[in-house]
């Protein structure tokens, strides 16, 4: 019998234990292309004074400059990332599987911040890298979100580390939007190769027997 009341106690606890676990709300396509819209619409009003420069909304424009020091040089994608979202939202039904597209789409984000902060390949604005969370040059980097990044790789594997995780985030997020795998790049790569040289191998097979002649 006490087996039984402490088997039984145990079960409510974990049921107990397990209703107080959050769960995310059960949402219906009409309420994720009410959503999508709303991301669309989002990326509109950030498109006028990113790109024309003709709107005088105070709401809009503090948000403009709120992102221009989270995430620096890239609110110039922020409309593009915003409509990309938003269309993904909709277009649910026909999509064999959001979830790539989404964490491929965060990890881009994120690489792309690193690498504005740390300055791969020449991003971001010119200055030191040694002393983060200069106010002047955050609107021209990875803003805030990448300073915090390139802190953080820095820490851990040193500058040079921060350059290779970064460029290693941008490839795995390519990878995810895509699709491809690196057997399948290579493969690829292999057979073209293969058909350039079946290609090439017989017009240099033809040549010295025109000089001959």
């Amino acid at each position: 019998r006490k087996a039984a009341v402490r088997g039984r106690t145990g079960t409510r606890a974990r049921r107990s234990s397990a209703s107080w676990v959050p769960r995310m709300p059960h949402l219906s396509q009409r309420q994720y292309d009410q959503i999508g819209l709303g991301l669309i619409a989002l990326g509109l009003l950030l498109a006028l004074p990113l790109y024309l420069s003709s709107s005088d909304g105070l709401v809009v424009t503090a948000i403009v400059d709120g992102l221009a020091y989270a995430i620096g040089s890239l609110r110039q994608i922020a409309p593009f990332a915003l409509v990309a979202a938003g269309s993904l939202f909709i277009a649910r039904p026909m999509l064999p599987a959001v979830r790539p597209l989404r964490s491929g789409g965060l990890l881009l984000f994120l690489a792309l911040a690193l690498m504005l902060a740390a300055g791969t390949f020449g991003l971001g604005a010119d200055g030191s890298r040694d002393q983060l969370w200069q106010a002047d040059l955050l609107r021209d980097r990875g803003g805030y979100l990448g300073d915090a990044e390139f802190a953080l790789a820095r820490a851990v594997a040193g500058n040079l580390g921060a350059h290779i995780l970064g460029i290693f985030m941008l490839l795995g997020s390519v990878l995810l939007l895509t699709g491809a795998t690196v057997a399948g790049v290579v493969r690829a790569t292999g057979r073209g190769v293969a058909d350039t040289t079946r290609v090439l191998r017989p017009t240099a097979t033809v040549a010295p027997s025109r000089i001959a002649a």
